[in-house]
């Protein structure tokens, strides 16, 4: 993403996350920000319960990353006739 800078240089930022809503409007998010908000849900968490939130934790993986289950196997009747 690039910016004006004070002297109307366009120059490019990197600090910045950009996202699109749904309904194709775009957005911006500040990376420090970002960081002090992921910071204070972790301390914040800890001090309720003595853990981390579970987003926020090394073994987390994201539904989207996650294996697919295995699909239930069928039963068979295997009894002698």
């Amino acid at each position: 993403m690039y910016l004006p800078d004070k002297k109307g240089v366009e120059r490019k930022i990197h600090s910045i996350l950009r996202y699109q809503t749904e309904s194709k409007r775009m957005g911006c998010i500040n990376r420090d920000e970002n960081a002090v908000n992921n910071l204070l849900k972790i301390v914040n968490t800890y001090l309720l319960n003595k853990t981390r939130p579970e987003k926020f934790r090394r073994d987390y993986m994201p539904r989207e990353f996650m294996p697919e289950q295995p699909k239930e196997l069928a039963l068979v009747n295997f009894q002698k006739q």
